[in-house]
């Protein structure tokens, strides 16, 4: 019998601060600015989530066939105009 390989987990790091966890409504949310064309920037605006859990919930979502493939991929066709509210920078992970 052999030895039990070591693991690779995504995302086990604590310093990355990633949070998958989403509710139904933030989902909604993500389908219908997905489907209108929205970046996933503007999404994680929205959302107030890090740009990289909105790809993540994009890449699950098609997996799952809940979502498809959209000329502009991740950036979407729809321009952003952003408004500067108080809203966290870049570095922050948020835009």
């Amino acid at each position: 019998m052999s030895a039990r390989q070591p693991y690779y987990i995504l995302f086990d790091d604590d310093q990355l601060n990633i949070n998958l966890d989403f509710t139904l409504g933030q989902v909604k949310i993500f389908d219908e600015m997905w489907k209108d064309g929205h970046s996933t920037s503007e999404i994680a605006s929205k959302l107030q989530r890090k740009i990289v859990e909105i790809e993540l919930l994009a890449e699950d979502r098609f997996l799952k066939k809940k979502i498809t493939p959209r000329k502009g991929a991740m950036q979407g066709t729809k321009p952003w105009i952003k408004k500067n509210r108080g809203m966290r920078n870049a570095a922050n992970g948020y835009l």
